[in-house]
Formats: structure tokens, sequence, C-alpha cells
């Protein structure tokens, strides 16, 4: 019988070593492709945790801005009410010219024609 089957399929023989063969062939490239798999998902994890690093500062940056802008914002609000405060020791509108002329030397003066002085806006 055995001869008989033997005769039936002449190249099972060959057909199970090529089986064999593709088995350890797939085998390999499943191995393989675990490996590659494995390497994929470890530079993923890096790769999450260097963009949680860079969210992390990005954060800190945004708050760390956002301070500096309130601390600039209060700054500015400061330096106008400083200049409200003080403009009105600037106006020289109301100072006679005498005084200015009591500090400058006679041959320091230059003296100015009534239409070559701007007249102040």
């Amino acid at each position: 019988m055995l001869n008989s089957s033997h005769r039936l399929f002449p190249d099972a023989n060959l057909l199970c070593s090529n089986l064999v063969i593709i088995q350890a062939l797939a085998d390999k490239n499943n191995k393989a492709l675990q490996a590659q798999l494995q390497q994929n998902n470890k530079r993923l994890a890096e790769g999450s945790l260097e963009l949680s690093d860079a969210d992390s500062a990005n954060r800190k940056s945004m708050a760390e801005n956002s301070e500096l802008l309130r601390q600039l914002d209060e700054v500015e609000g400061e330096k106008k009410s400083f200049l409200q405060r003080i403009r009105p020791q600037f106006f020289l509108d109301e100072i006679p010219c005498s005084f200015f002329l009591m500090f400058v030397p006679s041959h320091h003066m230059v003296f100015f024609s009534p239409s070559q002085v701007a007249s102040p806006t």
C-alpha cells in the first residue's frame, strides 16, 4: 500500500520538504518583523518622551512669557502714571523768557525775529 500511495503522489516528499523550507522562511521573516516592530515601538516611545518634554518646555515658556507680558503691562502703566504726574512740571509756557536769559552769558545770546520763531504746537 505504501508503494501505491507513493506512486499516486510521487512529489509528496518534495512537496513536504518545500513546505518545511517555506515554514522556516516564514518563521525567519516573522522573527525579523517582530524585531523591527520592537525597534519601531522603542523609537515611538522615545519620540513620545521627547514630544512630552518639548510640550512641557513650551508650556513653561508660555507661562514665563505671560508673566513677562503682565510685568511689562504693569511697568507701562506705572510709566504712564508717572508721566501724567510729572508732565505739568515740564510745561514751560508759563515761565517768562527773562528767567532763561539769566543763565545765558551775553556772548552766547542769539536773537530771532518773530517770523523765525516757530510757534509751539
